[in-house]
């Protein structure tokens, strides 16, 4: 409600005016722009006489005009939000691993060298996501260090390109690793940033599915552009000064994508508000001493240590398996159904797809069943995925083994986090999962070029037979004997 007051000839009277219009559903702009006509129209109706106007917004229409303004800087960081993910997920499903493997491997890379590489990728993207995890404890990151980061990765993008093209394999191995630490720094940053956001906005909930497509959309869109451009050939020819191969063109799509991105997540990120002073090295050292402390007192808790157990071979397997999986399709389905790098796409874009239902169905399933079965159910459905490749090399069956594989590798998942969960209590559970992800790199140490000899060595198709049997061997008979023991304790 507002006053004003009108002064005719020497008296002056105060007279209350209720708005005429909605402010419900208006934008703070459109307030504004209605309050300032009234005005404009009490000044034009009154006579000459009047001394004085005092037009002000009572207590209600301000709360109203702040409501409005919140719902106004929501609404622009959800469309940033929406931004950093379109474009992102584009450059992601454009330079898709796979994609890249099976680049490496026509320019003459062998499956031990593409192993080590990917091998490293992983293990310094694990690096560096703990390395922020802990650094963002003391102290936030500044924008313009995003912005840098952004950029640098779509530099690292196509400098891949440029290596490609004079077949220098080592250095894209090099640029792949630095590809690898840039992704994961960014993404815990952003990680943390969209776990605060999503508790006030949910609707950001549904950016995984958004993802998925967005995803799914440009994986064929890549596909395509290899498959019909291959590297022997030009997308672009000008004369025979300026040619262009259809990977540098997904190459240089992905970096400008990745650099829009990074500018889309430098506005979300937060004025630096705290700082701890500390150095690099001693935060290092901080999070190593915590690790070591943690795990004598961990590894005495049988199921934790199965849960441990589980995890790294599970995981292993998942990485070692999608190393190759892409280079295999390619191989043997080349010149059959959609064709080389088409039949590479529709397989992952089955998987990703996959994987929003996977978690429905492992919520459905831990309901019905105890902990432990469900563990040894989904630990037997990943283990279907690599056993088909060396039993049954057809697309069909492919395509339903790795439906098969990204369900249970979501019930494992679920099933270890309810076993943690009743065997730890919350602040055991925390140093279980600040431990978890170094303890997971020394094996990796080790296993990733083991199972990249063993490809280089013995072939793709045997390789996939012992990652099943490493599953059904050793971590299965695990769970049972753990359910002997234990009994009903952890169902």
């Amino acid at each position: 409600m507002s006053i004003i007051e009108i002064g005719i000839g020497n008296q002056i009277k105060k007279k209350e005016i209720k708005p005429t219009f909605n402010t419900e559903k208006m934008l703070p702009s459109k307030v504004e722009n209605v309050i300032s006509k009234k005005e404009k129209k009490i000044k034009e109706n009154n006579i000459p006489t009047i001394k004085n106007i005092l037009f002000t917004k009572s207590a209600e229409e301000t709360k109203i005009l702040e409501k409005l303004k919140k719902r106004d800087i929501e609404q622009t960081n959800y469309q940033k939000h929406l931004g950093k993910e379109i474009f992102e997920k584009l450059g992601s499903g454009l330079v898709n691993q796979q994609f890249i493997n099976v680049i490496l491997s026509q320019i003459g890379a062998s499956y031990f060298i593409i192993g080590i590489m990917n091998g490293l990728k992983d293990l310094f993207s694990i690096f560096m996501g703990l390395l922020v995890q802990e650094y963002l404890k003391v102290r936030n990151f500044k924008p313009w260090e995003i912005n840098l980061a952004g950029i640098l990765l779509g530099l690292s993008y196509l400098s891949v390109a440029f290596a490609i093209f004079w077949n220098s394999i080592y250095t894209i191995g090099f640029l792949l690793v630095g590809i690898g630490i840039l992704t994961a720094y960014l993404g815990q940053i952003y990680s943390n940033t969209f776990l605060k956001d999503i508790k006030e906005k949910p609707r950001l909930g549904k950016f995984p599915q958004y993802g998925v497509i967005i995803i799914g959309i440009s994986l064929l869109i890549g596909s395509y552009i290899l498959d019909n451009y291959p590297i022997s050939e030009n997308l672009f020819k000008f004369g025979d000064i300026f040619k262009v191969p259809g990977y540098v063109l997904l190459l240089s799509l992905a970096a400008i994508c990745f650099t829009i991105s990074s500018q889309f997540m430098k506005v979300l990120i937060k004025p630096e508000r705290f700082e701890i002073k500390t150095s690099i090295g001693q935060i290092v050292k901080d999070y190593l001493k915590e690790v070591f402390i943690n795990i004598p007192f961990l590894i005495k808790n049988k199921i934790v240590l199965i849960a441990l157990i589980a995890s790294i071979t599970t995981g292993l397997v998942q990485t070692i398996g999608n190393i190759y999986y892409g280079l295999y399709i390619y191989k043997i389905f080349k010149y059959m159904a959609f064709g080389g790098f088409i039949n590479i796409a529709m397989i992952f874009i089955i998987s990703i797809f996959s994987s929003l239902m996977s978690t429905t169905i492992a919520r459905l399933l831990s309901k019905k069943y105890g902990n432990l079965p469900l563990l040894t159910f989904g630990t037997l459905m990943v283990a279907t995925q690599p056993l088909t490749y060396y039993l049954s090399p057809n697309l069909l069956a492919i395509s339903m083994a790795t439906i098969i594989g990204i369900i249970g590798a979501s019930i494992t998942g679920l099933a270890i986090g309810l076993l943690i969960t009743h065997a730890l209590e919350s602040e055991n559970r925390t140093k279980y999962y600040n431990t978890f992800s170094l303890i997971l790199t020394l094996p990796y140490l080790f296993f990733v070029p083991l199972g990249a000899y063993f490809a280089q060595a013995f072939g793709l198709r045997l390789l996939f037979l012992v990652l099943s049997l490493s599953l059904l061997v050793l971590v299965t008979p695990m769970y049972f004997i753990l359910q002997i023991k234990l009994g009903n304790k952890i169902a």
